[in-house]
Formats: structure tokens, sequence, C-alpha cells
């Protein structure tokens, strides 16, 4: 289900960033009640969980990354649309066309 709440960790140096917590470290978690809280590992260290629901952020995480694809793919293009339109012969006789060329 794409709402359903899951415990990830919330350690963005770790390999293990957004990494759901197994079943049986489920019972290490402090407050298990609340949004975020701390898990105590293997080795006795706190690391910081929080419930999210890892269907919807990771739909939204490859929508943003092709959002983000698309836009640089139009802006590029953009930018050589303008180098092919400053080539023009009708630009190298009349100077003075070039400049709402520059200015958009």
């Amino acid at each position: 289900d794409i709402d359903e709440l899951h415990w990830v960790i919330n350690s963005p140096l770790t390999k293990d960033h957004d990494s759901k917590v197994s079943q049986d470290k489920l019972k290490q978690i402090r407050t298990p009640t609340a949004m975020s809280s701390n898990m105590i590992d293997e080795f006795g260290l706190p690391v910081p969980v929080r419930r999210v629901p890892v269907e919807y952020e990771r739909r939204d995480r490859r929508m943003k990354c092709y959002a983000r694809l698309l836009a640089h793919m139009a802006g590029f293009a953009a930018i050589n649309a303008g180098a092919t339109m400053q080539q023009l012969k009708v630009f190298h006789h009349w100077a003075k066309l070039f400049i709402p060329i520059v200015i958009v």
C-alpha cells in the first residue's frame, strides 16, 4: 500500500539510510508510537529511525529524478536553439536583430 508506514533508519551518513528496520529490531525502538525515535543497534549505539510511507517516498523520489532530468534536457535544448539562431545569416548582416535574442 502506498500510505503504509514503516520504520526506516534515518542516518544519512550510513549505508543503511532509508532501509527498513527488520521485524526483530522493532522491539528496540525507544518510542514506538512516535513518528521519529531512536533504536539501539547490535553495538549498543543509538540509531535515529523514523516512520514513513516507504512506497510513497520511493515514487516521489523517482518523479523528482525524471522531472529534474527533463528540466535539464529542456534547458540545454533552449541553449542549443539560441546558439543556432545566432549563427543564421540574418544576424550576421543586421546586428540590431541580435538584441532581442540576448534579452530573452
